[in-house]
């Protein structure tokens, strides 16, 4: 056969082949297009979260949530959260960025399963039949710690959550072994302390001058409490010791020598300041400080229950509920002070540069500036989270204050550098 003749034939063949697919594969797409009419699509995926009562519906990646009728909805990244409450009040219903629990209802049929509150389950059917409801634990937080830059929240099922600035990795939160669980935390500007159910310390953060190299105890003592200064931290063990790591400069880890026999019960760091207390009720403070020999308690004479370090003071309540300070400027803030209407006594105070809050048995806060006039920061029970009557702790650091109410709630004001 000729070359030529081979060529005529190649593209017959071609042609043939051309006509053959340009007639099946219309009809092969259009059964595909009549048999896919007939697919039932998935529903969108629906997330459900028992133990933070969280419900998400939608596609992955993209959630949305929504909120029950009166309940404050939170939304947004760390640094951004829009949140409800009355002006100049950040009030969430846990931590910036944990979403509300939706209200999402599914109807049926009788006897069909319907699930009409969060976290309720209620089974419906024809009369007589039994009606059953069951409600998931709420997620509560236990434990605050807030400095100018971040916040910390531990909750009551031993996770911890912080948020903010991740400057120095300080939202680098370790994680735990099996097991563990956290149990409080101290933050500092620029590093982080976190105390574990099995007596140990993590930290993360900085670690210019050693603040996160958790010391070695002697064999059977356990960590119980810890207190983040700003280059210097202390721990306190189950065995009333008191260890103190980081920047030594000033003598900051040399501690002040007590009675043989006595023991330390708590602890107190800010910035380059410090404070312990024993069991029979005497506070001590050290760090360079000529104005007040360091092995001499502060009070003689009154039993002291509670400490808190401040930038350059040093504040105690007594045991008869008397809020004492010493320092530079201790005494001009206080003797401003006078309990608001409804309180009985201040149940604690934190120093913040020059700025003291102070909190009351009734949940109430003042605060006191450079001007010593008080002015009430927070007191009006409406403007708590839904489920919340007081608050029972805050913590602060610059401009950024957060409080904790009685129902284990979040409230926030100011905000972080």
């Amino acid at each position: 056969m000729s070359k030529k003749l081979i060529i005529q034939v190649s593209i017959g063949i071609s042609i043939l082949i051309i006509i053959i697919l340009a007639i099946v594969l219309p009809i092969t797409l259009r059964k595909k297009k009549s048999n896919s009419s007939n697919v039932i699509m998935p529903p969108p995926i629906v997330k459900t979260t028992s133990n933070n009562n969280v419900t998400t519906t939608g596609a992955p990646d993209s959630p949305t949530t929504t909120g029950a009728p009166d309940s404050p909805t939170t939304t947004g990244t760390p640094d951004s959260p829009t949140t409800t409450g009355a002006p100049g009040i950040s009030t969430t219903t846990g931590a910036p960025d944990i979403s509300t629990t939706t209200t999402t209802t599914t109807t049926g049929a009788p006897g069909i399963s319907t699930t009409s509150a969060p976290g309720i389950s209620t089974t419906t059917g024809a009369p007589g039949i039994s009606t059953t409801t069951t409600s998931a634990p709420r997620i509560k937080y236990i434990a605050i710690s807030a400095d100018s830059k971040n916040s910390f929240a531990v909750k009551n099922n031993g996770e911890l959550e912080g948020w903010g600035s991740n400057w120095n990795g300080k939202l680098n939160i370790p994680s735990l072994s099996y097991g563990e669980k956290w149990i409080n935390v101290s933050s500092s500007s620029k590093y982080v302390l976190g105390l574990t159910n099995k007596g140990n310390i993590k930290g993360w953060g900085s670690n210019l001058y050693g603040e996160i190299n958790i010391p070695s105890l002697p064999e059977g003592q356990k960590w119980i409490a810890i207190s983040a200064g700003s280059y210097t931290a202390l721990g306190l063990t189950d065995a009333g010791q008191i260890f103190g790591w980081g920047r030594n400069n000033y003598n900051q880890t040399n501690l002040p020598v007590i009675p043989p026999g006595d023991k330390w019960v708590a602890i107190s760091a800010h910035f380059e300041h410090f404070l312990g207390l024993t069991d029979k009720g005497q506070a001590f403070w050290w760090y360079n400080n000529e104005n007040f020999p360091l092995n001499t308690p502060l009070t003689p004479d009154n039993k002291i229950s509670a400490i808190s370090a401040g930038w350059n003071n040093s504040y105690a309540f007594t045991n008869n509920g008397e809020l004492k300070g010493w320092g530079a400027t201790s005494s001009e803030k206080l003797q401003t002070l006078t309990l608001p209407e409804g309180a009985t006594k201040w149940i604690q105070i934190i120093e913040t540069f020059l700025t003291i809050f102070v909190l009351t048995d009734n949940g109430i806060v003042l605060v006191v500036g450079l001007d010593t006039k008080p002015f009430l920061l927070f007191n009006n029970v409406s403007d708590l989270p839904q489920g919340a009557t007081k608050l029972v702790a805050i913590s602060a650091g610059g401009m950024n204050i957060i409080g904790l109410t009685d129902d284990g709630q979040i409230v926030r004001w100011g905000y972080i550098l």
